[in-house]
């Protein structure tokens, strides 16, 4: 298949993961990180905040209507020479383990969301998602994530946004887009190339792109992409690991 966008450095497809990853060769990927729709979530709208929170109303939650399936993970560890990466929440960690061979497993690394929004149900405030480290082969410095959990904010929508890529309305344009600095911390393991099979608006292939890493992603739905190519557009932005 023809990419979406490709400039020697940054890949994108424009595409079914599904469809992509058995055309590419096996062993061609250092490091594939995957923030696939999480399996297990109820579908429904999302929190709707006014003001300074404004979040984004209406969004039904990830997984719906999204295929939840995790038939993608074979053919993904077979192209990655290295290891993989998956994010997942806490309904779904014993399913992407027992998805992955049990001596791959280096650690589940806990995403602290210090500034997670109040329940809006008879539950705990959910301040935490998680990432499976695994495995595949010698060549990736693990030791790098120097803790298991990682302390990054959940980006900010409203007028508060910064990093948050949201629409002309103000409503956030991805329901899960990641901050940079998590995974600048996630790729300080290293790896020459890295692949993200659900691409969403490019966090991952812009971390790779200030990190000096070759990167492709996969990205079904269009609209995506196309904020993808804008923001990798721009110059390489400025980072600290430590932050």
């Amino acid at each position: 298949m023809t990419p979406y966008f490709d400039d020697g450095q940054i890949t994108i497809y424009h595409a079914d993961c599904r469809e992509i990853l058995p055309t590419l060769a096996p062993g061609s990927i250092d490091l594939v990180v995957a923030d696939p729709p999480y399996p297990g979530l109820k579908g429904g709208t999302k929190y709707a905040f006014d003001g300074v929170a404004k979040r984004s109303a209406g969004t039904v939650t990830v997984g719906t209507p999204w295929d939840t399936a995790l038939d993608w993970i074979e053919p993904a560890w077979a192209l990655s020479r290295l290891g993989m990466m998956i994010f997942c929440s806490h309904h779904s960690i014993s399913e992407v383990a027992a998805a992955m061979p049990p001596s791959s497993r280096v650690a589940l690394v806990t995403w602290y969301k210090r500034n997670a929004p109040p329940a809006i149900a008879n539950v705990p405030r959910f301040t935490s998602e998680f990432i499976w480290l695994f495995k595949k082969a010698p060549g990736l410095k693990w030791r790098n994530i120097t803790s298991t959990v990682i302390d990054v904010p959940n980006l900010q929508s409203g007028c508060m946004a910064s990093e948050r890529i949201q629409d002309n309305d103000g409503t956030t344009s991805h329901p899960t887009q990641k901050p940079i600095a998590l995974l600048h911390h996630l790729l300080a393991v290293g790896g020459t190339t890295v692949l993200d099979p659900f691409m969403g608006t490019g966090t991952t292939l812009r971390a790779a792109k200030n990190l000096g890493q070759r990167v492709v992603g996969i990205e079904r739905e269009e609209r995506y992409c196309e904020i993808a190519v804008k923001s990798l557009s721009q110059s390489v932005l400025p980072f600290d690991l430590a932050s």
